[in-house]
């Protein structure tokens, strides 16, 4: 690294313009500097970083190497190296062959869904596509992140009401008095209903026949057979009477408390 006392040219960069020519955050450069992986050709008389063409390079197989998972010492060891050249075009080599399988991969299964809809009359031919269908797949998509927070919050609950009551059996038989595990087992079964009321709060189900969005009453959901993200259901809106998909209340745009339909359009 050298120290220049002119101005730098078009062909230099300065930390944020190398950031953005490689689409990383200026942070991320400044780390990498801080590391010694990526040291800037120039400082200018003001004190201001440098980088050339010769660094935007550098940058970009550091950027590749971290996505392949090589930590900061490993690439430092590897560029290093008087073969490497040669092993990150092997690494380049080998991430692309791992593509071509996921793309062909990717391509079997755009088939196979092809093939299983058609089977299912969803699409008649090729210029009759489902707008409903594709609007389902959507909500479907969207669904997947708040329904895992609604399982977490409901599986530490249930954590914890197992750890409490486990805890009071264990006093119990060592103690010989029962009085704190039968008021413990009381409130134990308080909280599970409590989430129970919570869990049907939270969710609401998507009707396969008309596509609405709704939310059944506590008694009727409770005693309904289910699956882990479906459950058999009457549809409000068209009567439909089958398996309806769970996703989250909070999406439907509909009063958690009346539980009115949505038509998704």
């Amino acid at each position: 690294m050298t120290e220049s006392t002119t101005e730098y040219t078009s062909t230099q960069y300065t930390t944020g313009e190398l950031a953005k020519r490689c689409g990383v955050s200026v942070r991320t450069v400044q780390y990498y500097d801080n590391r010694g992986v990526l040291v800037p050709s120039e400082v200018s008389s003001g004190g201001r970083r440098l980088y050339d063409e010769q660094d935007v390079r550098r940058l970009s197989v550091i950027t590749f190497l971290r996505g392949l998972g090589f930590s900061i010492s490993q690439i430092t060891e590897l560029l290093a190296d008087d073969q490497s050249a040669a092993c990150i075009d092997s690494l380049i080599v080998a991430q692309r062959l791992q593509l071509s399988k996921q793309i062909e991969l990717d391509q079997r299964r755009l088939q196979t869904l092809d093939a299983l809809r058609r089977m299912l009359g969803r699409v008649d031919d090729a210029d009759g596509l489902d707008v409903h269908a594709f609007s389902d797949a959507a909500y479907v998509t969207r669904r997947t992140p708040g329904l895992r927070r609604i399982h977490g919050v409901m599986l530490a609950l249930g954590v914890v009401c197992d750890v409490v009551q486990i805890g009071l059996l264990v006093a119990a038989l060592r103690s010989g008095n029962w009085v704190p595990f039968c008021i413990g087992l009381v409130l134990v079964v308080v909280v599970c209903a409590g989430i129970s009321v919570y869990y049907s709060k939270s969710v609401a189900y998507l009707c396969p026949n008309c596509h609405t969005v709704f939310r059944p009453k506590f008694a009727k959901a409770f005693r309904a057979a289910h699956t882990t993200y479906s459950r058999k259901l009457t549809c409000p809106h068209c009567g439909y009477n089958g398996w309806c998909l769970e996703v989250p209340a909070s999406y439907t745009g509909t009063d958690v408390e009346t539980g009115e339909p949505m038509v998704i359009v």
